[in-house]
């Protein structure tokens, strides 16, 4: 894989540790960015098809190569799938 692959791949997991919401019927408030707009997607309801692509997206890495904070962020992925309706 050349090396802005690898760093673009690299950026867009970082993105789901950090930034994917999975707090179904929680709205936090103050909304701040990047979930200051975009109500629709990024309000008080976590988005079934953001959550689905986002486990999708990180189950297809190894286990062995899996961090900690993946694996975490796969458990909430999870947890939530099981509540969205």
């Amino acid at each position: 894989m050349s090396d802005w692959k690898a760093t673009r791949l690299q950026k867009g997991i970082y993105w789901i540790n950090r930034f994917m919401r999975f707090n179904d019927g929680i709205e936090v408030n103050p909304q701040v960015p990047p979930y200051a707009h975009y109500e629709t997607c990024l309000g008080a309801h976590t988005c079934h098809m953001g959550v689905v692509k986002a486990l999708k997206a990180l189950s297809a890495i190894p286990i062995e190569r899996r961090t900690k904070e993946i694996n975490d962020t796969v458990q909430k992925a999870t947890r939530v799938r099981r509540n969205v309706y």
